[in-house]
């Protein structure tokens, strides 16, 4: 289940990804595939069915304004993640906290996205080196920003596919 972002945050978090790859970092301006758009994962699990579609898009029937802070750094056995972090305010809490309800009943829910263990961000970058993060956080500042969200997907990653459960235009 992921968050999409709003045209304005997109474009900001594309921009981050491009000049990551202009100066031959890693970056996910890399990876060209049509579904590969910014956004903030609420779950993951190895299969979320389908059948709960529309109480999930019900969660989102309202504007949704989300804050980005700066950047943080998740280690992955020997590389690391570079990504843009999401303020947690109560209502992306209680949007995260409703979706996870519903999901209750699908095994092997990614712990990291679990109410409690989820860090709510935006992945920049993967598989960097620790050389590799300090230049890219040298290049990408510490600016902040607001924006809303987009819309409310599912990506089903056996089929390949993308699920659209809400979309915002606002």
């Amino acid at each position: 289940m992921e968050l999409l972002l709003h045209g304005s945050a997109e474009e900001l978090i594309r921009a981050e990804w491009r000049r990551l790859a202009e100066a031959g970092l890693p970056s996910l301006a890399s990876h060209t595939a049509a579904s590969n758009r910014p956004h903030v994962t609420l779950a993951a699990a190895p299969a979320i069915p389908g059948d709960h579609d529309h109480l999930l898009g019900d969660v989102f029937r309202r504007w949704l304004d989300l804050r980005f802070g700066g950047h943080a750094i998740f280690a992955t056995g020997h590389y690391f993640v570079l990504a843009r972090l999401v303020m947690a305010s109560d209502i992306l809490l209680d949007v995260h906290a409703r979706i996870h309800r519903i999901l209750e009943e699908v095994p092997g829910m990614a712990r990291n996205t679990i109410p409690g263990f989820w860090t709510p961000h935006v992945t920049i970058a993967r598989r960097m080196s620790a050389a590799q993060v300090g230049a890219g956080l040298t290049l990408l500042g510490t600016n902040s920003f607001e924006a809303g969200v987009g819309g409310i997907r599912r990506w089903d990653s056996h089929e390949r596919t993308v699920i659209s459960l809400a979309d915002y235009c606002a």
